[in-house]
């Protein structure tokens, strides 16, 4: 992945650079550039590896490590090392072989059952949170965004 320059970044990111100096000087990896995709936390090189950290605020990236570690890199990025508090994950550095969006359908959808088998584990009861559980998270918090922005204004075919 190549490094871009950032562009938007999600305000609970934007203070993450500080954090993610202080991670790598203890840890001993040389920190490269933030990543120009890290917009919903801070990613960059680190040496041969990838330094990743995600603000209190993003809870979707709560359990991230727990999962790498479970997955161990079998379908899924190898985790190095990890600071729960700081929510700092030293990552495996890969270049992606091949990019599924300019592939055909059923290419992608075989891709991603084949990734989905891998990663299924089973662990031990309230190890990790339900999927049941997840989206109805996701969906009180697309009510509340909803509720913050107001009602939509009319389709441009009613003021007519």
């Amino acid at each position: 992945m190549a490094t871009e320059t950032p562009g938007w970044i999600w305000p609970p990111a934007r203070a993450l650079d500080s954090v993610a100096r202080e991670v790598a000087a203890q840890w001993g990896v040389a920190l490269g550039e933030r990543f120009g995709r890290a917009r919903y936390s801070f990613a960059a090189p680190a040496g041969a590896h990838v330094l990743k950290v995600t603000p209190p605020e993003d809870w979707q990236a709560d359990r991230e490590g727990e999962a790498l570690a479970v997955w161990g890199g079998d379908g899924a990025i190898r985790l190095v090392r990890r600071d729960a508090t700081r929510r700092a994950l030293l990552l495996e550095r890969v270049a992606p072989g091949y990019d599924l969006a300019g592939a055909e359908d059923g290419q992608a959808l075989r891709t991603a059952i084949d990734v989905a088998r891998k990663l299924w584990r089973r662990v031990p009861d309230g190890s990790f949170t339900s999927a049941a559980d997840e989206i109805a998270r996701n969906l009180d918090d697309a009510v509340e965004e909803l509720a913050e922005e107001g009602p939509a204004p009319p389709p441009s075919s009613a003021c007519e």
